[in-house]
This record gives structure tokens, sequence and C-alpha cells, in this order.
């Protein structure tokens, strides 16, 4: 649970389990609401997925520079590619990793039976057995995962090839930067400039982008090619990296 327990604690969050965060002679409730959450997914024209011949990629090379953003780019792309193609990595990682990480149920300590099933609510609402899925499969395959906590209380993953981590950190958490300009491009191949504008103009902008953070419509709408994430609403997950690495360094996030 200890990542859970990171992904919700690691800021002074809204909503607390813990007895001494309640305020006295008082009942806390989280999640009063148990309506399910309307989620919106956004799939991308432009995916991950490798082009052209594996041939092209010359590991020493994004190996001895692994700081540029673009063979990171390469490396997540080699990561997705061969857990697809090789059937031994792909057993691995779909099929026992994954599975493995997802079977235990989460257990709740602290406070009271009835706040406990506050939070299963909670968890329900937002699905959080659909993102466990995701963060865990994202994890073993690229050994980052980048989250964020939506408007609505949602976790929902970000796609890595659309995600830069700045050259600087808040809180021990490394600021994101996510690439509107690609989401602006792949709405004026779908719909055209004129429509986009219209969009803009008419407020729906939002809407038509409530998969992605907020953040990123305020990019598309003002021409960004790339934008800063609240970091209060983002979490980072990566596999055992020295500290500069994870935190000092711009464009670094590769497995």
């Amino acid at each position: 649970m200890s990542w859970i327990d990171r992904l919700f604690g690691s800021r002074k969050s809204e909503v607390a389990l813990a007895e001494h965060d309640a305020p006295p002679a008082k009942t806390l409730a989280v999640a009063a609401d148990n309506e399910k959450l309307d989620i919106t997914h956004a799939y991308l024209n432009n995916t991950i997925g490798r082009t052209g011949c594996l041939k092209g990629y010359d590991y020493d090379a994004i190996l001895f520079d692994k700081q540029n953003y673009e063979n990171v780019l390469k490396l997540f792309r080699l990561s997705d590619y061969y857990t697809d193609a090789d059937e031994i990595i792909r057993g691995i990682i779909k099929e026992a990793y994954v599975p493995f990480a997802c079977a235990d149920k989460w257990r709740l300590s602290g406070a009271d039976e009835k706040i406990k099933q506050r939070y299963e609510d909670y968890y329900e609402r937002i699905d959080l057995k659909s993102f466990m899925e995701s963060f865990f499969l994202q994890y073993f395959k690229y050994a980052n995962v980048y989250t964020y906590r939506m408007p609505s209380g949602r976790l929902t993953t970000l796609p890595v090839h659309y995600i830069r981590i700045a050259n600087l950190a808040v809180n021990g958490e490394p600021v994101l930067e996510f690439k509107c300009g690609e989401i602006r491009r792949s709405m004026i191949q779908t719909y055209g400039e004129t429509a986009l504008q219209q969009f803009i103009d008419d407020g729906t902008l939002e809407s038509r982008l409530a998969a992605f953070p907020p953040e990123v419509a305020v990019g598309v709408e003002k021409r960004y090619e790339w934008v800063e994430l609240n970091p209060k609403n983002t979490y980072t997950a990566q596999d055992s990296k020295e500290e500069w690495v994870k935190y000092a360094t711009p464009f670094i996030g590769a497995c």
C-alpha cells in the first residue's frame, strides 16, 4: 500500500484518514457522494509506437546520452515494442507482474469502520482498480509513471511520450511539463483550424479536453508547445535512480 499512501498522502490533502487529522467530536467524511464519476478517456492519434525498422535505433548512442529528451522517447518506444513483441517480456509484465501487483486488496488502517467504508466508496467512485492496472503496467514497462489528480478527484496516468521532467522539484516531487502542442496539432488535423478556434471562442475547449489536465486546455488555447502541470496535482513514480537524476537534470526519466 505504500505507493497509494504516497500518491494520496505525499502532500497535505483535503482528505485525511488518520484519526489525529479528524476534527474533535466530529465524524470525518470522505467522498460523501458515492455517485460514479463520468470518466473520460482520450485516444490519441499519435501513439508511442515505433516507426520504421529497429535497426534505426543506435543503442550505444541512446544509452550514452539518456539525458537527451529524444533519447528518452526512444527508450520508451523500445520498452513499448519489446513488451508487445517479446513473448517472455510480455508474459512477465502483463501476465505476472501487473496481475500480482493488483491482486491483493488494499488495507486501510486508522479511524473507524465508517470512515474506512467512505474511503472504499471513494476508491470505487474513481475506479481505482483500473487506475492501478494502468499504473503498474506503465511502471513495469517504462520504469516511469506520471499521474495527475483531476479536478473531480479522479486519478489518471499521463502519456509518457507527452511528458518531460523540468529541471526543478517542489517538495521532492519533480515538476512535469506536458507537450500540449501535439494535442493542438492533433485537434487541427481532426477538426481543422477554424473549428478549433470555434471551440476556444464558445468555451467548449475544456470539455473537449476533459480527459487531460486542465492546464492542457490553457496551453492549447494559448498556442504553447509545453505547459507546466500544477505540482500539487502530479505524482511521479520511478524505478531506483540517483537523486540528481530524479530531480535535478532536464528531461530525465527514462528507464
